[in-house]
C-alpha cells in the first residue's frame, strides 16, 4: 500500500510541476533513429528518416527562425570524401573510411566550465582506446543569429577520433 501512496503523491507532484524544466530548453528535444542494423545502404532508410522528422515537428522541429535553423535534419552517413579532401587541405591525414568516427559537441560558453567539460570528453575518450585525430570550433556567423539567440548561443565543435 505504502508503494501505491509514493506512486500518488509523484503523479500530484508531476501534475504540479509538469515532466520538465522550462528553463532548459533541452529537456523537450527530440530524437528519432532509422538504421538498417547491417549497414546496407537504401533510400527507404531517408525515406523513413524524413518521416520520423515530420513526425518530431511537435517538439518545435519547425525551422522558426528560417536565417539560422533549429538543427532538426537527418544525417546519412559520414562524408568521407569531403572530410578527407578538405582536412587534406590543413594537413590532416583520416583513417580508412569507417576506421574513425566524427561528431559535433556542444560546449557551454562559460571558459571554465567549456575546460572542464573538454576535459572530460577527452580523458573518456582516450580511455577507451581511441585518439582524437583533430577538432576545430565550429565557425559562426553571427551576423545571421538574430540578437536574441546571439546571448544564449553555445560554443560547438567538431571531432574527428580514431579506434586504435
Amino acid at each position: 500500500m505504502t508503494e501505491r501512496i509514493e506512486k500518488l503523491e509523484n503523479l500530484k507532484k508531476l501534475s504540479k510541476e509538469g515532466l520538465c524544466s522550462y528553463h532548459m530548453e533541452k529537456d523537450a528535444c527530440g530524437v528519432g533513429v532509422v538504421a538498417n542494423i547491417k549497414g546496407n545502404k537504401s533510400n527507404s532508410i531517408i525515406q523513413n528518416s524524413l518521416e520520423v522528422l515530420v513526425n518530431l515537428e511537435h517538439r518545435g522541429a519547425c525551422g522558426c527562425d528560417p536565417e539560422t535553423g533549429d538543427g532538426a535534419g537527418i544525417t546519412i552517413q559520414i562524408p568521407d570524401r569531403f572530410y578527407r579532401e578538405e582536412l587534406n587541405k590543413i594537413g590532416v591525414d583520416l583513417p580508412k573510411e569507417g576506421q574513425y568516427a566524427t561528431g559535433i559537441v556542444f560546449l557551454p560558453n562559460n571558459n571554465n566550465l567549456k575546460d572542464l567539460v573538454s576535459e572530460i570528453i577527452n580523458s573518456t575518450v582516450n580511455s577507451t582506446n581511441t585518439k582524437l585525430i583533430f577538432s576545430r570550433d565550429v565557425p559562426v556567423n553571427f551576423v545571421s543569429i538574430r540578437f536574441d539567440c546571439q546571448t544564449i548561443s553555445i560554443s560547438s565543435v567538431e571531432r574527428f577520433d580514431f579506434d586504435c
